[in-house]
């Protein structure tokens, strides 16, 4: 393994570039080369890249690792990457006219003087490899912990990382929501970012002295080699059910793409599974871990496991139960509700005793745990109906969602969720049949049409529906909302799912500024503040 000098890292993290664009995360955080400082030279980068063909000078220093032309700065090596509906290939001559002195492809390029061109099987890969070399492999210095699986990463990820911070800042993460540096956080783009971004704030988490990492690794990450080669200390599986089915096909390959993860395909095996032996995939996947590798198994569900939940009691100040585990029996009182956050927080007191913290401490700590953004997140000005935004966007986390606040509500379950345009259309009449088993009322609405029309989306939905469940149809979310509020009765619950912490609608090809929290919290003031009037109860 390379790795860079400390000075050096310090060097290539330091640099006023990455502050000012690690703040916009559309933005490549590579830092400028600092002329001052040792450099990595593209002779390096080369060796690690393992191209097919290189021509061109290699005695050069690297100031960044760059896939998007814009950002290309001089002394930049620009990654041709081919994505969904740009070719980075077509941007090869703009890279270079800003000044990048290497360019790697896996089409074979002309000879010039003043450009390097590294002709490569696999671009992702090669660009994984040099990054892992340029920030000096970040993942191996520190205890990261990967989490996979289609419902709950964010939860799990958030509460691995306050069972392992001690209260220091100790603990990075990456995933959905932020980006977790020391005591910086940033806005998040991707679940799992580009492998380069990746490296960078690995290497920044280094840099801030955190001795761990919680990371999110979403499919697509995984299928497009955004953590090729990380060096994961414990991996933890949650479950899998239908979603992105558009991107891979088929729940094979979509259970495929998670496992490789576990098997050492595009990265080292790792020295931790933590594995959900309540999902059904489970058995397959345990059967295809290296016997070197310590399985530890949680369950919710009471089954034979290493951590296992019993006597199971939500309320609306949280969930109590009874925790089995290797290190004795435990009661542990859960600031959150439901069955499905005791599954969340079984996997990260699983992962982080893979870390080496002892039970009874995890069992401390979750106890003092906040709720996560727009994660069963309630919303109260004062009413005396429940409100809940949630991110649940599959008919598995609906499902768990709704039957846990149908466990609470004594009065009728109003529903309001969307499905989003451009993908997985299968899935849409699965998720309205999950929303109509719990719900007194649905509203339907948009979530993210993007260029689809919200017709054809609402046409899939209908597919899904059981004829005894009041559904309304209404095209505009803010209205879907406030009409779910505003006939709200004492004793109701309204919950508003699929966007959870987002602040933004996709439609067509524009971001509209959109938060269901702050739609929702508007919308409560107005209804409260008219039963003030009223002289009524809130």
């Amino acid at each position: 393994m390379l790795d860079l000098r400390d000075s050096q890292l310090s060097m290539l993290l330091r640099v006023a570039r990455k502050d000012i664009v690690m703040q916009d995360p559309r933005f490549n955080p590579s830092p400028y080369f600092n002329e001052s400082e040792p450099a990595v030279m593209l002779s390096d980068l080369s060796r690690v890249i393992n191209g097919k063909r290189i021509n061109g000078n290699r005695n050069r220093p690297v100031a960044a690792l760059v896939w998007d032309s814009r950002q290309v700065v001089r002394g930049s090596v620009f990654f041709a990457i081919k994505g969904e509906n740009i070719d980075g290939n077509d941007h090869i001559p703009e890279a270079i006219q800003r000044g990048a002195i290497a360019i790697v492809s896996e089409r074979a390029g002309k000879k010039r003087p003043d450009v390097s061109y590294i002709e490569t099987e696999d671009v992702r890969i090669a660009l994984a490899n040099a990054s892992r070399r340029f920030y000096g492999a970040p993942d191996s210095k520190l205890n990261l912990v990967g989490v996979t699986g289609t419902n709950g990463k964010t939860t799990v990820t958030r509460m691995v990382k306050y069972l392992l911070d001690d209260g220091n800042d100790k603990c990075g993460l990456i995933g959905t929501i932020d980006y977790i540096v020391g005591q910086r956080v940033l806005p998040s783009h991707k679940t799992t970012p580009e492998v380069d971004e990746t490296c960078a704030l690995l290497a920044e988490m280094v840099e801030s002295n955190c001795d761990s990492a919680a990371m999110e690794l979403s499919s697509h990450g995984v299928d497009q080699n955004r953590t090729y080669g990380f060096e994961f200390d414990t991996l933890a599986f949650l479950n899998l059910s239908q979603d992105h089915l558009d991107y891979h096909g088929d729940m094979d390959h979509y259970f495929d793409v998670k496992a490789r993860l576990f098997e050492g395909v595009s990265n080292p095996l790792p020295k931790n599974a933590v594995i959900n032996v309540d999902d059904e995939r489970s058995a397959q996947l345990i059967a295809r871990l290296d016997p070197k590798i310590r399985t530890l198994t949680f369950s919710a569900k009471g089954k034979n496991a290493d951590f296992v939940s019993n006597h199971v009691r939500v309320s609306e100040k949280g969930t109590r139960f009874e925790l089995h585990s290797p290190e004795g029996v435990f009661d542990v009182m859960l600031p959150l509700l439901g069955v499905f956050n005791v599954s969340n927080a079984l996997a990260a007191i699983a992962s982080a005793f893979a870390s080496g913290k002892p039970v009874c401490e995890l069992v401390r700590l979750i106890s003092e745990i906040k709720s996560v953004p727009g994660r069963m997140e309630v919303v109260s000005e004062g009413q005396n109906f429940l409100t809940i935004v949630d991110y649940a966007h599959t008919h598995d986390a609906l499902d768990k969602l709704l039957h846990t606040v149908r466990s609470l509500t004594n009065g009728k379950l109003t529903t309001v969720f969307g499905c989003g345009g451009d993908r997985d259309r299968e899935k849409r009449p699965l998720m309205m049949a999950a929303v109509c088993r719990y719900s007194d009322n649905v509203i339907a609405t948009s979530d993210n049409p993007r260029n689809e029309a919200q017709s054809r989306i609402f046409d899939d939905m209908l597919r899904g529906m059981d004829g005894s469940t009041r559904v309304q149809f209404v095209d505009d979310r803010e209205a879907a909302i406030r009409e779910a509020i505003e006939n709200a009765q004492s004793g109701d619950a309204v919950v508003i799912a699929g966007k959870g912490h987002e602040t933004f609608q996709i439609i067509e090809n524009s971001m509209i500024p959109f938060d269901d929290r702050l739609v929702a919290r508007a919308v409560l003031e107005e209804v409260c503040d008219r039963q003030s009037e009223l002289g009524g109860d809130r």
